[in-house]
């Protein structure tokens, strides 16, 4: 295969990416390392001595380099956006990770941008394809005629134990309402694609366990335009052995989806969706299974960039909207 001549730019969250997505995971087959871009001079040079590729500290160096196809960002959210703008500008594609960015409005400008340019930009959540089990929600919707959304209730935890480190997860402007931030935001880019845009947004936090000055244990109340109204949860408090599990019960007219609702096995990994609807003879009762497909969409990337596949279910819109609840939820966010 024709693997995809990437640098890695970020390195601290970026060497779980080498660990987890470069060296052993979905990428390994899809993207050749060709250098790791850090400020940190030193940590540069001992990432690249250890994966025998060239370092980089200025992040033009990266964009001016020819050889260079695409970057792999894993840089904060803050300010992500001008980033992105910059590797359009130089041709480059971009994987990058979640949230975008902390600013809608940029959001929508690059992405339009990028597409514009026929350059990918991709991220695990949104993901660029609509993921399986949104597919299978919305066929049910029309094959059930369940009707208009009228509301939902969305949930996503794990444990943690975090201690401050002066990073941006301590900063509650730069990771505000921060379960949710880096947490419920997969849940908000699933709602995005299922019902009308949120219009109020209402935020509860508190800290129970972290060390952190941000809080660990949060939900969102959430209106949209179209109506519907419904909930966010998201905690770095919980564990029963079931964590990441981006729950979701959505409520339609004439029927409720469920997904990966009530207990199950910890290893256990695929997507349960069920229904109970009102059919024409009474109650209609349906379930699907559907292996999980998350994390960072390496195969799609490499279609885009070899031009194999130009066309993509997310657009810009439905990315920005999603930040657009995080500007939000950080207006309303107790001080």
């Amino acid at each position: 295969m024709n693997r995809i001549r990437i640098v890695l730019v970020g390195l601290n969250f970026g060497q779980w990416m080498l660990e987890h997505e470069i060296r052993s995971g979905k990428g390994k087959e899809t993207v050749e390392l060709v250098g790791v871009c850090d400020l940190d001079r030193d940590k540069a040079a001992q990432v690249a001595a250890r994966e025998d590729v060239p370092h980089y500290v200025r992040y033009e160096d990266v964009l001016a380099d020819p050889r260079v196809e695409a970057v792999l960002l894993m840089t904060g959210p803050v300010g992500r956006a001008s980033l992105v703008e910059a590797a359009v500008d130089a041709g480059k594609h971009v994987m990058t990770t979640k949230p975008f960015d902390l600013s809608s409005s940029e959001t929508l400008r690059v992405l339009r941008k990028a597409a514009a340019a026929d350059l990918a930009v991709h991220m695990n959540s949104p993901a660029p394809m609509l993921p399986e089990d949104l597919k299978a929600i919305l066929a049910w919707r029309d094959r059930y005629d369940l009707g208009r959304p009228v509301s939902f209730r969305a949930s996503t935890y794990c444990s943690y134990r975090e201690a401050a480190d002066g990073s941006w997860y301590d900063d509650p402007l730069r990771c505000p309402v921060a379960p949710v931030f880096r947490l419920g935001i997969y849940l908000l880019n699933d709602l995005v694609r299922l019902v009308s845009p949120v219009r109020t947004v209402q935020v509860l936090q508190s800290r129970l366990f972290t060390g952190r000055p941000t809080p660990d244990n949060a939900q969102l109340g959430l209106l949209c335009e179209d109506g519907e109204i419904g909930s966010v949860s998201s905690s770095f408090c919980i564990d029963d052995r079931q964590p990441y599990r981006c729950t979701l019960e959505l409520n339609f007219e004439r029927g409720t989806v469920y997904r990966n609702q009530g207990p199950r096995p910890q290893a256990e990994r695929d997507i349960l969706l069920e229904l109970s609807a009102a059919g024409p003879s009474g109650q209609v009762l349906d379930s699907l299974r559907i292996p999980e497909s998350g994390g960072y969409p390496w195969e799609a990337f490499r279609q885009r960039v070899r031009g194999e596949r130009r066309q993509q279910d997310l657009t810009p819109e439905q990315a920005a909207s999603a930040v657009r609840i995080l500007e939000r939820m950080r207006e309303e966010a107790p001080r």
